[in-house]
């Protein structure tokens, strides 16, 4: 079959499962934190309350009373939440892109599998 994909001018599909596979493997654990049902939230609330408890005590220490108000709107301005915040963007980013090459190669199966029935096709009306 290979052979035939190859005269038919179109990438062998072994190849394009092997790719498939390595996006795929390289979108898992994206896929769980932040596909449908996935944990970015729950981990975006869970570093935001570890850094307005820090602040608590920061400020116990201190013996300054706080709000939780206030130490709401400090954790989310807290450099630690903005670089993870950051960090959360780049992985969604890069789920983007992964997302992106696993249409690519579902498209690349289907035009071959198009232009392999067109040849086909073609090979059996001339036989005709």
């Amino acid at each position: 079959m290979q052979e035939a994909e190859l005269r038919a001018g179109i990438q062998p599909i072994e190849e394009l499962i092997d790719e498939h596979r390595h996006v795929r493997k390289k979108a898992a654990i994206l896929w769980a934190k932040y596909g449908p049902g996935g944990v970015a939230d729950s981990l975006r609330k869970a570093e935001r309350s570890r850094i307005a408890e820090y602040l608590r005590v920061m400020a116990a220490a201190e013996g300054r009373k706080v709000t939780e108000a206030s130490l709401a709107e400090a954790a989310e301005c807290h450099k630690d939440y903005l670089d993870f915040l950051a960090m959360m963007t780049k992985e969604r980013a890069e789920f983007f892109e992964l997302n992106a090459q696993l249409e690519e190669i579902a498209f690349k199966v289907n035009r071959g599998q198009a232009v392999m029935r067109y040849v086909t096709t073609e090979v059996g009306s001339m036989a005709g």
